[in-house]
Formats: C-alpha cells, structure tokens, sequence
C-alpha cells in the first residue's frame, strides 16, 4: 500500500504585527488581590496579561461608547480589538477568537506579600476591608510596593490585507483609529485605573516610571495637564439611548482634581478616603 501524498500547506504570511507600546509600570498603593485567584495575591506575577487586557478593554468602552450607535455595533468593535469567545456562524464559519489587541507583561521586581495589620479606625481600612468594624488583627495580606515593577507590551496583530490597492487609503485609516482608541484605554488604565480589587478607592494604582515615558505617551504629569485630561475626556457628549447601561465618560456629573500633594500615593490616598467617609 503506497503511503498517500500530503498536500502541501498554503502559504501563509503573518499578521503584521506592531508594537504599540512598551513601557515600564510601577505599583504605588497597596494591592488587594490580583491573582488567579479572587482575593488572593500573586507575590511573582502581580501583574497578569489577562487581567491587563481586561482592564484596557473596560477602559476602552468608558472612553468610547459613545461613539457607536448600539450595544451589538460597540459589541463588534469591542470583539474586532480585544477578542471574543470562538463560536460557529453561518454555514459553520467560526467566528470570534483573540482580537488584535496582545498584552505582554514581564514582572521586573515582584512584590513582596505581608501581613495587614491596618486597625478598624484606619482610613485605609475602608478601602481595603470596608465591611470590618472593631476587630483590629491581622486580615488577609497586602503587597509591599515600593519596588514593584513590570514591563508592558501592547502589540497589535493587524488583518492580513487584501490585495486591492482602492480599499487601502480606508484601511490605514481604520488602523490609525484603533491605534489611537488603544493607546487611549492604556492612557485612562494609568491615570483612573488599577490593578487587582478596589481600584475605586485607590487600591493597587500605578503609574509609569519615567516621566519621559508619561509625556511620550499622553499621560499628565503635572496638575495643569491633569486638568487639561480630564476636563477633555468628561465632557457631556451625545450618548445614545441604546447603550443606557454602559458606564461611559461622556455623560459625567461632574468631574474634580484635587490640590496637588507633595505627600507619598498612600498618604494621598489616606486623605482622599477621609474624605470619602466624610
């Protein structure tokens, strides 16, 4: 019996593939959580890929909704950039997949956990254990922060083209929009965000460590461009009624920044729950 001959595989070129950024992050609050695991630590990598990508694309639809007519038309762009379960379509077509948008973190300096041993009457406590009153022991762990460190990639695997010279001008086009709108979510993550659980009260902030890199990529590095940011990013725009639900920049109730602090991030921190519980 004759061994029968395999066909040979089509070429396939590979995505083009960029580098959108690259830069190195710092943690300059305390962690809770971030792992795997719900509310438990990851003293290597306390900063995960997944968890990154899932941030950028929470980020991405605040600063963005409210450009798309629709759930399902945001839903396809949302899928398009940051990737979707795979499932079939018609006539068996698998649709969904990665997206185009990869998340490389490499963690520099990890973290060292240690025990909590915040007291009921600490400001901090109310960001990080809210529901507890009077016991002052120990509960659960934070991470030791201050050098804390990890390299971020964000690359973009682009389509591969079709050969049709007309549709290129578009396509550019397109590319450099979702360029941007990435670059924007990585943006609102550094400035807004955080990383692990909490993050509204100041839990697990970060920020980039160099300033040159900041001003390289958009981010405020001083009160006025801080204003200049947010005043830009919250402002009331037209939202559509479809997307009622998404929580979204464009429909602020107001929005504040603070006098600037010479204080460590926790300490500011400390004084922004005060004022919270005030």
């Amino acid at each position: 019996m004759r061994t029968p001959k395999l066909a040979t595989p089509p070429d396939r070129a590979p995505a083009p593939r960029e580098i959108l950024a690259n830069v190195e992050i710092q943690l300059i609050t305390r962690l809770f959580g971030g792992g795997a695991t719900a509310r438990e630590l990851d003293p290597v990598c306390w900063l995960r890929s997944s968890a990154l990508k899932s941030a950028l694309r929470n980020w991405w639809r605040i600063g963005f909704a409210h450009t798309f007519k629709d759930l399902d038309d945001m839903r396809e762009r949302e899928e398009y950039l940051f990737g979707s379960s795979a499932r079939f379509g018609h006539k068996n077509k698998i649709l969904g997949g990665p997206g185009i948008l990869s998340v490389e973190v490499e963690s520099k300096i990890a973290p060292t956990p240690e025990e909590c041993t915040l007291g009921a009457g600490d400001a901090l406590t109310y960001a990080y254990f809210p529901a507890r009153r009077e016991r002052n022991e120990a509960h659960g762990k934070t991470l030791g922060l201050s050098n804390a460190k990890a390299a971020v990639r964000l690359i973009a695997r682009w389509p591969t083209p079709a050969n049709d010279e007309a549709s290129l001008p578009s396509r550019k086009a397109e590319h450099e929009r979702d360029r941007e709108q990435l670059l924007e979510a990585l943006r609102l993550w550094l400035v807004f965000g955080g990383v692990g659980a909490r993050t509204r009260r100041g839990v697990g902030a970060v920020a980039l460590t160099s300033e040159a890199a900041a001003k390289t990529l958009g981010v405020p590095t001083d009160r006025s461009s801080l204003e200049r940011f947010v005043a830009a990013r919250c402002e009331k725009k037209d939202f559509p009624a479809d997307l009622g639900a998404v929580f979204s920049f464009a429909r602020p109730l107001g929005a504040f920044v603070g006098s600037r602090s010479t204080l460590t991030a926790e300490a500011a921190q400390t004084e922004l729950l005060r004022a919270y519980k005030a």
